[in-house]
């Protein structure tokens, strides 16, 4: 299993993060296990005390105490979705969306920046699951519209982000 460890940025065959401080503005909790917190920030407004912050998807791993910033997810075994429909149905209900969405193109790719951008927004998982019998951890997005061509899934190994809490203590 190849790990890559360049400054405080860790490689791991199936995510990419970097060391974090805590982030405590503009977040959103998505998902809290027994292992670890995931973690949205959103860019804010620019009108707060603070000012607008960077957006992020971050892990904090309890056994480490330690944050990391999850900046790239593999697109090995991801099942992509865009906001287009061949079903009428389910396209008048994509007619809802204030934008449109098209994360087909990230089968070419080997990774996918995390948070994933729309033309006009922010995209976090809207669901996290824990797979045991693979090890992995399932980010389902835009898996709130009921509407099966529009979810995107990407996988990542527990173990790789394991590996990479591993690593930054080093």
């Amino acid at each position: 299993m190849a790990l890559l460890g360049i400054g405080s940025i860790c490689q791991a065959q199936s995510i990419i993060t970097e060391w974090s401080g805590r982030p405590n503005r503009n977040i959103l909790v998505l998902e809290y296990d027994d292992t670890f917190l995931f973690l949205a920030r959103h860019h804010g407004d620019h009108r707060d005390f603070g000012g607008n912050t960077e957006p992020g998807l971050f892990v904090h791993s309890k056994r480490h105490n330690q944050w990391r910033r999850i900046l790239k997810i593999s697109t090995k075994d991801g099942i992509f979705g865009s906001s287009n429909s061949a079903a009428p149905e389910d396209q008048k209900r994509m007619m809802l969306a204030s934008v449109g969405w098209n994360f087909t193109y990230l089968v070419k790719q080997d990774y996918a920046d995390m948070p994933l951008r729309t033309s006009g927004s922010l995209v976090f998982p809207s669901e996290i699951v824990y797979l045991p019998d693979t090890d992995q951890y399932r980010f389902g997005f835009m898996t709130d519209w009921d509407v099966r061509s529009a979810r995107t899934y990407l996988f990542f190994s527990r173990s790789n982000l394991l590996e990479a809490f591993e690593k930054s203590k080093k």
